[in-house]
């Protein structure tokens, strides 16, 4: 939608009122020579191309004050694997942008003044183990005088069943359950005080945690059993795929917060034939998992329409089929483990669209095919993330919950175990595999609590490298979103879309694909690329080619064979499919300008319309006025970032600090606005066509706080939200 400056009275009048621009005065005082050049080429464009002069330019011409132009500031840890530095390779043309100063004492104090929570407060008990192959079960001394119950995953109800059992009976009750065709690789055991009732239903609450009865539960893990690989594949060129994904972790804080996992990288990187690759200049498409994943599994995203709302569904399920239907197609099974709960608004049901808006629970054989027609075969321990979850207090973990245990451990733990468990059998059988695994341990407001997960990612990693035929694929679909660090450091939004990717490559592989190819790998360690070239690369592997729908999409921003083909040093951000909102990771890019009274006029704008946005959807509802609802006002522009598009068009980035409110702690809100500007008009660059709100997205560390800026209390009315800081 195109909004003109002569209909701006439309739009709600906020704290920042615009005055009268003069910008022949003020340019002036900048520079006279400056200003008789810019003057003369706006006349020169007015009477030769019959356009208005551009005022707009004249404007931020004033102060084109880049950051990258003030003095080097080192970072506070070195963010690249080897002695030499990405910034002295005079190839490739993008560089990191210098951190701002006074950044290393604030991520000290942010981040690693005190240490990380740990599960030491929860008693660790075992009722079964492992041990070359064979289950051995023993009640331990806790449970004595306790009950003894085994939970089960019941697809009837599709939620974990309990049995009461003799401790006496144990093993063999666990090794009966586990041989049944109906087994999704997990046990729950406990002993326990309480009746079954008690347990039984979900209770997401901090109080049923702190429940005074006497309580010890084991997840106990142990792969279904697998048949043999089939007989005559030809698989013996097609390595297997295991991806790791750490989601909302960038890649400063990747290097920040996990030194062990660091070290092991070193280790392997100063090799002779180096086993791992550091891909330095990861941009992401979108500060959002979804859309993420969808460049990852279809090498496409769509540039032109709406992104659905945060609490809204998908208009379409993650096309996951998209990729795993060819290794399919060659023999591999798949696995898909995550720490979400599967039925609840993040998880699987969601990002396959099992759901709509008028589902209150989803069908478990509805769920099964959606499974189905993505390719996926199994799902396994990520059914027990929600009992985790429950567990905890929480549906997810995404706010105030410093560490996730279970039984002593930590959630992210169960994942790396099972993935490990799961790949050692497959292993066994010859039976190829692509697997992957999403953890949400940095998926928080504090940015501590991803440390937690450095020793047990560092212990899979060294396992990890040893398997046979198989790379490795460690990576983030995007930085944090929200939390104190965004509300404290503009730096923040740049390590927002800044994710980190590895790829550990045995020798063995690495001399399949040859020599050539090689060094293609280690030249585009310091290219800018996206996860669209993981995409080709992930089809290359299996002698397939990406194919997209929009013939233009494909010729700009596709390379066949994505990261195992050349990609050109001199590429940019341009190159790269930037939904909107977005920051360019590379320096010079995009020009940090000094605020003007002009980018007061720009949030004003932006922020009346999503104003409008909510009295329109009261309306809606038969309300009057904002009801619940309180409009935003802004307090201050904290940052603004300009990209010349074109010689009329200026994307104007705005980081805008709004009144909080007195109910919850945070006493401001920081939204991120992407604005277009043309001459005399004004336009939402996500909404070309028929929206009628500005990009935008809050990085409140409550969810509560997020509430209230765009949704009302009123039952059944919730404004659409564009973008936000949970996934």
């Amino acid at each position: 939608m195109t909004f003109h400056v002569d209909d701006t009275y439309a739009i709600l009048s906020t704290q920042i009122k615009p005055r009268r621009i003069q910008p022949g005065k003020r340019t002036i005082l900048v520079s006279v020579l400056l200003s008789v050049m810019l003057l003369m080429s706006q006349l020169f464009r007015a009477l030769q191309l019959n356009h208005p002069p551009q005022l707009l330019n004249a404007l931020s011409m004033e102060s084109l004050t880049s950051m990258n132009i003030e003095a080097e500031v080192q970072p506070c840890v070195k963010t690249h694997l080897g002695s030499s530095s990405p910034e002295e390779d005079s190839q490739h043309s993008c560089r990191h942008l210098a951190p701002p100063r006074g950044l290393c004492s604030l991520i000290q104090t942010l981040f690693f003044n005190a240490k990380p929570q740990t599960c030491r407060h929860q008693k660790r008990v075992t009722f079964c183990a492992t041990v070359f192959g064979q289950i051995s079960c023993e009640s331990p001394v806790q449970c004595t005088k306790l009950l003894h119950y085994v939970g089960v995953f019941d697809e009837t109800e599709a939620k974990t069943k309990w049995k009461r059992v003799n401790p006496k009976d144990l093993k063999n009750f666990v090794q009966k359950e586990v041989t049944k065709n109906s087994y999704f690789g997990f046990l729950f055991i406990k002993c326990t005080n309480a009746s079954m009732d008690n347990f039984e239903q979900p209770n997401y609450s901090e109080d049923y945690v702190n429940d005074s009865s006497e309580s010890y539960t084991q997840l106990f893990l142990y792969p279904k059993k697998s048949t043999p690989g089939r007989k005559g594949l030809d698989v013996v060129g097609y390595p297997n795929i295991n991806v790791v994904m750490v989601d909302s972790l960038s890649r400063p804080h990747f290097y920040r917060s996990l030194p062990k996992t660091i070290g092991l990288f070193e280790d392997l990187y100063e090799k002779k034939h180096p086993e791992v690759f550091d891909f330095q200049f990861v941009q992401a498409v979108k500060q959002r998992t979804y859309e993420s994943l969808e460049a990852l599994f279809s090498g496409y995203v769509n540039t032109t329409e709406i992104p659905f709302g945060t609490y809204d569904i998908p208009k379409r399920p993650l096309p996951v089929s998209q990729l795993l239907k060819h290794y399919k197609e060659k023999g591999f099974r798949t696995l898909w483990l995550e720490d979400l709960c599967w039925n609840w608004e993040w998880g699987l049901v969601k990002d396959l669209k099992v759901i709509n808006d008028s589902d209150s629970y989803p069908s478990w054989n509805k769920f099964k095919s959606a499974l189905k027609k993505a390719n996926i075969d199994s799902i396994d321990v990520t059914l027990a993330s929600c009992d985790i979850l429950e567990a905890n207090g929480k549906k997810d973990p995404f706010h105030n919950l410093p560490a996730v245990c279970y039984n002593g451990r930590y959630h992210h733990e169960y994942l790396l175990e099972y993935l490990q468990l799961y790949q050692e059998q497959a292993q066994n059988t010859d039976q190829p595999y692509f697997t992957f695994t999403v953890t949400d341990v940095a998926h928080d407001e504090t940015g501590t609590r991803v440390q937690t997960l450095d020793d047990s990612l560092v212990k899979y990693l060294k396992f990890a490298r040893g398997l046979k035929n198989t790379i490795t694929i460690l990576f983030s679909d995007h930085g944090s979103t929200y939390g104190k660090f965004m509300q404290s450091s503009p730096e923040a939004h740049v390590e927002t879309f800044n994710p980190f990717l590895f790829l550990i490559m045995p020798k063995s592989i690495q001399d399949n694909l040859g020599v050539t190819v090689m060094k293609t790998l280690k030249y585009n360690e310091r290219s800018l690329i996206s996860l669209i070239d993981v995409h080709n690369m992930l089809l290359q592997l299996i002698g397939m080619e990406g194919k997209v729908p929009e013939t233009t999409f494909a010729q700009k921003y596709t390379t066949p064979g994505g990261l195992l083909s050349s990609i050109s040093a001199r590429r940019t951000c341009e190159d790269i499919p930037l939904l909107q909102p977005n920051l360019c990771i590379c320096k010079d890019f995009e020009t940090v300008v000094k605020v003007s009274e002009f980018h007061k006029v720009l949030a004003d704008f932006g922020i009346g319309i999503m104003n409008n946005m909510i009295l329109q959807q009261h309306k809606k509802g038969g309300g009057v006025g904002f009801g619940n609802c309180k409009p935003l006002k802004p307090y201050e522009i904290r940052k603004v970032h300009e990209v010349h598009v074109s010689v009329y068009l200026i994307r104007y980035k705005l980081d805008v600090v709004v009144h909080g409110f007195k109910d919850v702690r945070e006493d401001k809100e920081i939204f991120f606005l992407t604005v277009e500007s043309d001459s005399n008009k004004m336009h939402c660059v996500s909404f070309p066509l028929s929206a009628s709100a500005c990009t935008a997205s809050t990085q409140s560390a409550e969810t509560k706080t997020l509430n209230r800026n765009y949704v009302c209390v009123t039952p059944r009315l919730r404004s659409r939200r564009v973008d936000s800081s949970v996934p």
